[in-house]
């Protein structure tokens, strides 16, 4: 809340919402990212409806080293250790943990417009004809978007890329002009991660994997990828 105040520099302004609280967790612990895939889901489960029998979300994180996947489980320390239903494909985690099994712990789901607005770097990928496009997060998570919104996405980005490195360069030249373009912007993203409808893990979520590993593989004989998200040793977020 104390950035939202900020922010608006004491203008009226709403309380944080959630989805702007995980966006907020996305930029603080990327690239701690873990996927979560999930096969034999009904098309429609009715809201209410037991989810006994149903499995459990397949996580992944990616090597450090190798940027290879990585299988991890859900630490039952975790408040969604026991949520079989999950409210995005993407987590971020705040530690790494090798006990009897490698774990994920302190996850939240976040919505993948939050990975494009407050995570890595963000690219334009493969257009479809079907209408969809791409959206490259870090080199490796590939977001699929309505073509249309591609643009104004990376545009948004930019401006909230560019606000903030003012802000860090010239900390002393935030005047009213910057305040109120720095609220305005604020609220409009609040109101896309508001409206962006929840999406389920599903059968294909490896499919960030499968197109990583092709890029890797093209790249063979350039740099190593950069150090992201897994390890098998215990990690803290900085």
């Amino acid at each position: 809340d104390g950035v939202l105040l900020v922010l608006a520099q004491g203008e009226p302004c709403e309380p944080c919402s959630p989805p702007l609280i995980a966006a907020l967790l996305c930029a603080a612990l990327f690239p701690q990212v873990a996927t979560a895939s999930q096969s034999c889901l009904p098309k429609k489960l009715k809201q209410g409806a037991s989810t006994d029998g149903l499995p459990k979300p397949r996580l992944m994180v990616r090597d450090a080293e190798t940027g290879e996947p990585v299988k991890v489980k859900m630490h039952p320390g975790s408040v969604a250790w026991t949520e079989v239903l999950l409210s995005s494909p993407y987590l971020v985690y705040q530690d790494l943990v090798q006990s009897s099994s490698l774990y994920v712990r302190d996850v939240t789901p976040v919505p993948p417009l939050a990975l494009a607005l407050f995570s890595g770097s963000l690219a334009e990928g493969m257009v479809y004809p079907d209408g969809h496009a791409e959206l490259i997060v870090d080199g490796w998570i590939r977001l699929a978007i309505p073509t249309r919104a591609r643009r104004p996405l990376l545009e948004t980005r930019r401006r909230l890329d560019a606000l903030l490195a003012s802000w860090v360069g010239r900390p002393d030249s935030r005047g009213s002009g910057q305040h109120a373009a720095g609220a305005e912007l604020l609220r409009v993203i609040v109101q896309l991660l508001n409206i962006q409808e929840e999406c389920a893990p599903g059968a294909g979520g490896d499919h960030a994997w499968n197109q990583a590993r092709q890029v890797q593989v093209q790249k063979q004989n350039g740099s190593s990828a950069a150090p992201t998200a897994g390890s098998k040793k215990k990690k803290k977020a900085a």
